[in-house]
């Protein structure tokens, strides 16, 4: 360790970096001398991001009355977080499979119409070497009601169940956490996942109580993930009968190479990581496919 530094440029027509580099000629590299290793780390910059999606809720109008009106303004969209708050949904990382694309690794955030709550517009940056720095986004027609968080808050809410948990986790030196919701494009829909923690007065460090999911306006809360998944996408509970097993066993099969890819991911084989994130993949089309046609 010598405390020598390098910078790799990204974008070669940034004017700030394009200045830096004429007056230290030899601390700028070109990204293409980035060692592979540092590579597959790559992150695209939360703060440049909130910036880039700041401008652009605004910019994305491309007709000159409509900008000029304000017509089609857009803003990050909301949700109940932590003590049930409403607050901006901060952009968050997933494993995305978009457009025939293997998973890849995006940081995403949603959008609402300005004072409105259902969602108009969902907004990835993708972050893999081959793909990264480039933003995609999904535009939902204006005439569709695609369910915003706040509004999937709302449908958490009403549930009878899951209000009566809440209050009754609420009690005894206890509190509930809400999470972050996500907001998941699948089957040519939108799942929405919140979990739920409990923390108690004597620890500071909350534990994992429950997960919702939220499909079609189907709520289930469970102890798992992938009962919560398997309960809302099917839309029959996860214990007692159960008549779509073709869709919930691959359902199970999409769950069991995520676990084993995250399990290769922590020993370091990062080529077995690879093949199920692969497998997990071409499971996940399976689903899709079901789903669009139900």
């Amino acid at each position: 360790f010598t405390g020598r530094v390098w910078f790799y440029v990204i974008d070669e027509s940034d004017p700030i970096i394009r200045t830096y580099a004429r007056i230290f000629p030899k601390l700028f590299l070109n990204a293409s001398a980035m060692p592979e290793e540092f590579r597959r780390h790559l992150r695209y910059p939360e703060d440049l991001f909130e910036i880039q999606m700041s401008i652009y809720s605004t910019y994305h109008m491309t007709d000159f009355r409509t900008f000029y009106n304000k017509e089609d303004v857009w803003s990050p969209a909301t949700e109940k977080y932590q003590s049930g708050q409403e607050s901006r949904v901060e952009p968050y990382n997933i494993l995305l499979a978009a457009n025939g694309n293997e998973t890849e690794f995006a940081l995403i955030q949603p959008f609402t119409p300005s004072n409105k709550q259902n969602m108009i517009a969902w907004v990835s940056a993708m972050q893999d070497p081959d793909l990264y720095g480039d933003i995609m986004i999904y535009r939902f027609p204006k005439g569709s009601l695609v369910a915003g968080p706040m509004q999937i808050e709302a449908l958490i809410d009403q549930d009878e169940e899951i209000s009566k948990s809440i209050s009754l986790w609420n009690t005894g030196g206890s509190r509930v956490i809400r999470g972050n919701t996500l907001v998941l494009p699948v089957g040519g829909s939108i799942i929405y996942i919140e979990p739920l923690y409990l923390s108690a007065e004597q620890s500071e460090i909350p534990e994992l109580k429950k997960v919702i999911a939220v499909y079609r306006n189907n709520v289930v809360m469970a102890d798992t993930l992938q009962e919560a998944v398997t309960g809302a996408i099917t839309g029959v509970p996860t214990t007692g009968p159960q008549p779509s097993r073709s869709l919930q066993e691959l359902i199970a099969a999409y769950f069991e190479h995520m676990d084993k890819a995250e399990a290769y991911r922590a020993q370091g084989d990062f080529i077995k990581y690879g093949q199920e994130l692969e497998a997990a993949y071409r499971v996940r089309l399976q689903i899709e496919e079901l789903l669009s046609k139900g």
